[in-house]
């Protein structure tokens, strides 16, 4: 019984279409910017150590490079351009929380406009 139950789930992930995945990678790219962005905070408050914030920042950073390389290329154009700026800007950014906040939100408006075209 599992083996039909993995089989169409990986069938399912397959069928992805071009926009599903670039909402996908556009929610990873907004969730590490909240993420930096609070962390941000609770180290700003000294309620989480300075070397956790690094740690963060820096693997923010990386998995921000990796995102931007996904969507580069990825359809529909005008929404991957945008996120790819984005993505690429906040990489400099890290230590500007409203910012970063701002740029999480619009990562995610544009992952919802990427959800509703029909690829």
């Amino acid at each position: 019984m599992k083996r039909p139950s993995l089989f169409l789930l990986l069938l399912a992930a397959a069928c992805k279409s071009e926009s599903a995945k670039l909402a996908d990678e556009l929610d990873r790219s907004s969730s590490w910017l909240a993420t930096v962005a609070e962390v941000r905070k609770t180290t700003a408050a000294n309620r989480t150590p300075t070397r956790f914030s690094a740690d963060v920042v820096r693997d923010a950073r990386d998995e921000l490079t990796k995102s931007a390389g996904k969507i580069a290329g990825a359809e529909p154009a005008d929404i991957a351009a945008q996120g790819k700026r984005l993505i690429e800007a906040s990489r400099t950014r890290m230590s500007d929380t409203a910012w970063l906040e701002a740029a999480a939100d619009t990562l995610k408006d544009l992952s919802d406009r990427a959800r509703q075209q029909k690829k």
